[in-house]
């Protein structure tokens, strides 16, 4: 399968009038983009912890319930920081129309549809 990635990534190289990468390119810009994902991560997990901590605090103050808010809203934080890690590591919501494809995946399990073989196991074409 890489290999068919490969082949396409270069027709759409010489089809942009791009020179093929190196090896060496090749690993910078995966290097590149590995550590762009870390910092993504690392940076949603840090922002929803604190926007949590920060929500929770306000609450507090306005409320005069001391601590109450401020842990109740850092775990919600923490806990949509650790959803939105599993989503990123499972490459979920990354790009447009991933409601439409899990939708599908659904609609194909219900069919007796295995997501990656799309042939029903009790197809009436194997039927006999």
């Amino acid at each position: 399968m890489s290999s068919d990635l490969d082949e396409l990534e270069e027709k759409i190289r010489s089809a942009r009038g791009e020179k093929p990468l190196s090896d060496a390119e090749a690993r910078k810009k995966r290097d590149r983009a590995n550590y762009h994902m870390a910092a993504k991560a690392g940076f949603e997990f840090a922002l929803s912890a604190f926007f949590g901590a920060g929500l929770g605090y306000f609450i507090d103050s306005y409320f005069e319930t001391t601590p109450l808010f401020l842990i109740l809203f850092f775990f919600l934080g923490v806990s949509a920081g650790f959803l939105s890690l599993f989503r990123m590591s499972k490459n979920m919501g990354a790009s447009v129309g991933y409601m439409e494809l899990h939708k599908n995946v659904e609609k194909d399990a219900d069919n007796g549809l295995h997501p990656d073989k799309k042939e029903a196991k009790n197809s009436p074409t194997l039927k006999k």
